[in-house]
Parts: C-alpha cells; sequence; structure tokens
C-alpha cells in the first residue's frame, strides 16, 4: 500500500507539472507577442522611422503618414552591416530616406539622422542622435510618433524614451513583419526566433546600464 501510496503521489506531482507546462505554454503563445509588439498613441507631429524596417512595413508607414496628421519624417540608424561600398549611402538612416523618396515622399519632408558605427546598444545610438537632430532643429519637446517592426517595438519604444526624456511623447506602431502572420508565431521560425530574441533584448534594454 505504501508503494503505490508513492506511486500515485508521483504520479499527481507529474500531471501537474504538466498541467502548469502546458498553461505556461498557451500564456507565453497568447500575451508575450502582444506585449513585445506594442502599439501606442500618439498618432501624430513628426514619424520617426527605424531605417532597417523591411519594404513591406515602409509601405505601411507611408500610408500612415499620407493619411495622417504629420509634421515630416525622421528616418534613424547606424551604419550598413552590408553592402554599403556598393552604394551611394552608408546608414539604414540614409538608405530609407532613399526609399521613401523612390515611393513618392518629398525629400523636404524627410529629415535623416545617421548615427555612428556602434557594436552594441544600436538602437538607443539612433535614438541619441535622434535627440541631438532634434534639439539642432529647435525641437525640445513635442509630439513623435515611432515605426517599428513587429516584438521590436517594445524595445525600441523604451530605449527612443530613454534617450529623448520626458519632455517628447512618443507614441509607437509595431508594423507587422512579412516573414510570418503575428497571431501565428509560434508556427514559424522566423517568428520563434524574433520573438525569443527580443524577450531577451528587451530585457537586457530593461536592467542594463545606459550612457
Amino acid at each position: 500500500m505504501q508503494i503505490r501510496s508513492l506511486h500515485l503521489r508521483s504520479g499527481s506531482r507529474l500531471l501537474l507539472t504538466l498541467v502548469a507546462l502546458l498553461f505556461l505554454f498557451f500564456l507565453i503563445r497568447s500575451t508575450l507577442y502582444p506585449f513585445l509588439a506594442l502599439n501606442q498613441p500618439p498618432y501624430r507631429g513628426w514619424m520617426i522611422i527605424e531605417g532597417w524596417i523591411e519594404d513591406a512595413a515602409l509601405m505601411q508607414a507611408i500610408s500612415l503618414y499620407t493619411n495622417g496628421d504629420y509634421e515630416g519624417i525622421y528616418t534613424t540608424g547606424v551604419p550598413l552591416d552590408v553592402g554599403s561600398p556598393l552604394l551611394t549611402y552608408q546608414t539604414y538612416a540614409e538608405m530609407t530616406t532613399a526609399r521613401l523618396i523612390a515611393l513618392g515622399i518629398p525629400f523636404d519632408e524627410i529629415r535623416t539622422v545617421s548615427a555612428g558605427y556602434a557594436q552594441r546598444d544600436r538602437t538607443y545610438r539612433a535614438a541619441l542622435a535622434l535627440r541631438d537632430a532634434l534639439h539642432a532643429d529647435g525641437m525640445s519637446e513635442g509630439n513623435l510618433h515611432l515605426i517599428s517592426v513587429g516584438p521590436h517595438s517594445r524595445r525600441s519604444h523604451l530605449l527612443f524614451r530613454a534617450a529623448l526624456g520626458d519632455r517628447f511623447s512618443i507614441g509607437i506602431s509595431a508594423l507587422p513583419d512579412s516573414s510570418y502572420p503575428s497571431e501565428k508565431w509560434y508556427e514559424y521560425s522566423e517568428g520563434v526566433r524574433a520573438v525569443l530574441a527580443e524577450s531577451v533584448a528587451y530585457l537586457y534594454a530593461l536592467w542594463s546600464p545606459r550612457s
């Protein structure tokens, strides 16, 4: 009887563990992507486009811009990782400015803000460069609408807020990543890699010191 009782308790613990793991899986599956893919107003003022975003997301950003209430666009970004010797631009900000112009946005509505090379904290470096550009343009406060993609968005919002301070109201749109459907990210290798990597990167950005 004692052995049978031990087996029953062991089986109950295993069942409870499996139920807990299953609950955790469904919780992560349903809440992690929406948490990371932050959408938050205001959606007006100056639009800020992270220069690395893909073409499909950029087209959506242009649609938001042309149908919204904006004063203009700032493009941000660090030096290109590959291909710059073959191109007339050297940074993601310059490349995205060229893409915007090719897609019909007038040149005089765009400000290009290129950050220097950085091995780490590239998003934060881009945000610091934007802060300096805004101040140089005579802006120390106002509304900004940051454009990012998918689960990168919450980290971008955190770092741009840290760089720009409380005098700017920073809204954000997490545009979909075309390589996987956001509602089923866990069924695609690109989605799993993006969500897990951004979860770790967000925690790092949240707790790491910045200079």
